[in-house]
């Protein structure tokens, strides 16, 4: 069997709750996986469908509750479901010791909830307070959008716009309709000129 500096490192994707730690490991089609837990590591060793073969180490940063090990296989990844050995602490502000910063692991937005909401079990978005990104692969992360203020400043624009006076025609459209007319004038002085005749001056 190779060693671990002879596999290739997996991508490592994370999570958590209150009490909880969620690690999901990246090797599609692995049937058969070994994963050793104790109280602040986590190893793995696996064989993707193609043959490829996988090895991870996680020092964890704080302990955990190595007897409360739960996974799910998906055919994508492997789904670990770890208690923390202290539930009364706050969220862990980076998964590893150490916090190193590293390209395969990143933090898993889709099944973070905030340490506000950690009691509730549905997926969301948020960080705890103390939350340090260094190693999660993606830094922090704002929202924007309209409060009441914005809201306030759309209606003040709107009952300006009703004060506002009708806007007089183009100068283009009357300068138009002002030539046509005159021209219809020179017309029938034009016309009315042809048909009075001539009277021939009579001489002195």
């Amino acid at each position: 069997m190779p060693s671990i500096s002879e596999m290739t490192t997996p991508p490592v994707t994370w999570a958590q709750r209150k009490d909880t730690l969620l690690l999901n490991i990246h090797v599609p089609d692995c049937e058969s996986p070994e994963i050793t837990v104790e109280e602040s590591l986590v190893k793995f060793t696996g064989t993707s469908s193609d043959g490829k073969k996988y090895a991870v180490d996680l020092e964890l940063f704080k302990e955990i509750d190595k007897e409360s090990l739960t996974k799910t296989l998906t055919g994508r990844l492997i789904h670990l479901n770890l208690k923390k050995k202290d539930k009364t602490e706050p969220y862990w502000k980076c998964l590893l010791k150490g916090n190193p910063k590293l390209g395969w692991l990143k933090v898993d937005f889709n099944q973070w909830v905030d340490e506000d909401d950690s009691g509730d079990e549905g997926f969301g978005g948020g960080f705890g307070g103390d939350m340090d990104f260094g190693n999660m692969g993606m830094g922090n992360m704002g929202m924007g959008g309209l409060g009441d203020n914005d809201m306030d400043d759309d209606d003040d624009m709107d009952s300006d716009d009703e004060d506002l006076p009708d806007l007089e025609p183009a100068v283009g459209e009357g300068a138009g309709e002002a030539k046509d007319k005159q021209l219809e004038e020179d017309g029938a002085a034009e016309s009315k000129e042809k048909e009075s005749p001539k009277i021939p001056a009579v001489p002195l």
